[in-house]
């Protein structure tokens, strides 16, 4: 009997620690850590987030480059909670990036014992972004004030050059966070630190010759990294995230041959030709009005009215522009084709333009590559030294003004006809806004009356887009807040189309 019984306590305990193998032992000081030393008030805390990078060489010509990463969270109340949603998008198209390998286990500590729970990975689900992008998606079960949340993931790209940067922040703070990083000599890259506090490990080492190709390693390490926190009137939002960065010195091509690439691509110059349900009596109506500003206002309008962003940035269409016009519903790219289309069928003067979107970090001019790219825009020069910037996926800009968040970018424009491809920087477009009160003041010292606030360009789309955003009822709420007890009675919304 004792060996039976000693059997079945054996058995028990390995049941109990396979479910997590593949996971660095925790200490029970974490799962008892009640908050973030470092940074009080936070909801949930980075215990560490770990990655190495490598090099594997597939033939004499080429190389893949593999990443391993380890992210182990704490959650300490339920707002936290939010952080055991996970989702990791990569490029699963034609760029062939993979991901693998991907375990995740919530571990709770109940009374003195703790609990493992594995996420199961029939719940690990790929989502389709787009015919280029892929996302994994999974939530943590059992996740409760107190849990630690923890993955781990292999990620490969075939493309050499593409080394991953790395982020040593993000919007909770972080414990520790290393980034083990391996380079071959034969390709050359230029590393970028954006670093705003001591290393606490910044190691260099040289990698061979024993190696079947001589290269270098790196190891940074940070600790006690508070929150990003982004604040009013950021210009690149994501440039002050602390990080490294990885760039290739040889230049490999010019923006002249990105853009004439991207003419030539199926999925956006191969575009314009095509034919739009429709679109002869959109034509013959825009041809109808005498003012070329008149006949942009139209056709923009048209587009804008007509179709439905879905949310997505790239600067490729999706299921090209027949598609989405049909659906009337498309990424910024399609929904911007499609203006494109219907300007130049309608003889009005037009070229493409292609962003990098402020969120999505600044655009290095001098490093030529479409993967600095992921909005398309339409311009209409109005004369040598004017223009403008038409956005028919922002449904609440204006056709005579820049539209807000592009102000100042570099741009790469592509007059299609001529076959010219320029770099040039955005202008800035203007807010306006006049308040006129009518009232009068009662023996009480009340004001009453009426007030009247025109709005226009920035200021218009800002108000407009906060009003369709939340409702009148909150809009009213909202200008009534820390105005000294005033009231509002009544709101008129009128909403015209201002010519420059």
């Amino acid at each position: 009997m004792k060996k039976l019984f000693l059997s079945l306590i054996l058995l028990i305990t390995l049941h109990v620690r396979a479910q997590a193998p593949v996971f660095e032992k925790i200490d029970t000081a974490d799962l008892k850590l009640a908050s973030c030393d470092f940074e009080s008030g936070a909801n949930a805390m980075v215990l560490f987030d770990k990655a190495d990078v490598s090099y594997q060489k597939v033939s004499y010509q080429s190389a893949t480059i593999v990443m391993h990463r380890y992210k182990r969270i704490k959650i300490f109340n339920d707002n936290g909670k939010d952080e055991a949603n996970i989702r990791i998008e990569y490029y699963g198209g034609h760029r062939n990036e993979t991901i693998t390998d991907i375990v995740a286990e919530t571990i709770n500590l109940n009374n003195k014992s703790i609990e493992y729970t594995p996420v199961d990975k029939n719940l690990i689900y790929t989502e389709v972004v787009d015919k280029e992008k892929s996302a994994f998606v999974f939530t943590f079960p059992k996740v409760r004030a107190g849990s630690v949340i923890e993955f781990k993931y292999t990620f490969t790209t075939p493309y050499p050059y593409d080394f991953p940067d790395w982020c040593f922040q993000s919007d909770i703070p972080t414990r520790y966070s290393e980034f083990d990083a391996s380079f071959r000599n034969e390709y050359r890259l230029n590393i970028l630190k954006k670093i705003y506090q001591p290393l606490l490990k910044d190691t260099a080492m040289r990698i061979g010759p024993k190696n079947d190709s001589p290269g270098a390693r790196f190891i940074w390490g940070m600790t006690d990294i508070k929150a990003y926190k982004e604040e009013p009137f950021m210009d690149y939002p994501e440039e002050y995230l602390q990080r490294v960065m990885f760039k290739t010195v040889n230049v490999l091509s010019t923006w002249d041959e990105v853009g004439n690439a991207m003419l030539n691509d199926e999925d956006f110059g191969q575009q314009l030709s095509k034919h739009l349900n429709g679109e002869e009596g959109i034509i013959k109506k825009a041809s109808s009005l005498e003012a070329t500003d008149d006949q942009i206002a139209y056709l923009f309008d048209t587009v804008k009215n007509a179709m439905k962003w879905n949310k997505i940035n790239s600067w490729y269409t999706d299921d090209g522009i027949k598609s989405a016009w049909n659906k009337k519903q498309g990424n910024s790219t399609e929904i911007n084709l499609i203006l494109y289309h219907l300007l130049r069928a309608s003889n009005i003067n037009a070229s493409l333009i292609e962003i990098k979107t402020r969120t999505s970090g600044k655009m290095d001019p001098d490093y030529p590559d479409v993967s600095q790219l992921n909005r398309t825009m339409v311009y209409c020069p109005i004369d040598t030294a004017n223009y403008f910037i038409l956005d028919g996926s922002d449904p609440y800009n204006s056709y005579n003004n820049i539209p807000v968040g592009v102000n100042n970018l570099f741009a790469l424009l592509m007059d299609v006809d001529k076959k010219n491809i320029s770099l040039i920087k955005l202008k800035t477009g203007v807010a306006k806004e006049a308040i006129v009160i009518d009232g009068n003041i009662n023996e009480q010292g009340k004001l009453q009356g009426s007030c009247k606030i025109s709005s226009t360009n920035y200021n218009r789309e800002k108000f407009l887009n906060q009003y369709k955003r939340i409702g009148e009822k909150k809009y009213l709420r909202q200008l009534e807040k820390d105005n000294n007890g005033l009231i509002i009675t009544s709101l008129k919304l009128e909403i015209w189309r201002m010519t420059p």
